[in-house]
C-alpha cells in the first residue's frame, strides 16, 4: 500500500516501512519531503490525517474517504498543527494570523494589518464595548 506526502514530515524510519524520495531531493534524511511515496500497511492513516494522498488503489480503499473528506482533512491538518483554537479559525483562514507566540498572542499572518495591536480585542476592550452598549439602553 502506498501514499504520497503532500507536506513535509519528520521521518522516524519505522521498521518495515519504505519511502521513495522525490527525484533530486538532497535535503536531510530525517525528514520526508512533500512528494515522498511511503510504502507501509498503515500509510492510509497519513491520508486520513490530511498529510498524504493515496498512491495506489489499495490505499484509496483503506482510507475510504470521499473527495470532500480528503479536502477537509487536508485543510484541517495545518490548523491542528498550529494549535489554532475554534474561535480563531476564521482569522487563521483569512491569513490574519499564523499561530500563537509563547504568551498566547497571535503571530501576525501575511494579511495582518500593519498595526499588530489591531488583530484582536484584549479582555479590557471587550468589557469596555459591553459597557458602552449598556449605556445606549
Amino acid at each position: 500500500m502506498q501514499a504520497r506526502l503532500i507536506r513535509q514530515l519528520k521521518w522516524n524510519g519505522r521498521a518495515g516501512s519504505k519511502r521513495t524520495l522525490p527525484d533530486g531531493y538532497t535535503g536531510s534524511l530525517e525528514v520526508a519531503p512533500a512528494g515522498t511515496v511511503i510504502e507501509d500497511h498503515n500509510c492510509y492513516m497519513l491520508v486520513r490525517m490530511g498529510v498524504a494522498v493515496p498512491a495506489d488503489d489499495e490505499c484509496t480503499r483503506a482510507a475510504n474517504m470521499s473527495e470532500e473528506q480528503l479536502t477537509a482533512a487536508q485543510k484541517a491538518y495545518p490548523r491542528l498543527e498550529a494549535g489554532i483554537t475554534q474561535e480563531d479559525l476564521a482569522a487563521y483562514d483569512a491569513g490574519l494570523m499564523t499561530g500563537y507566540d509563547n504568551e498566547g498572542d497571535w503571530i501576525p499572518g501575511p494579511n495582518a494589518p500593519d498595526d499588530a495591536e489591531d488583530l484582536e480585542l484584549d479582555d479590557d476592550d471587550e468589557d469596555d464595548q459591553y459597557e458602552e452598549n449598556e449605556d445606549d439602553e
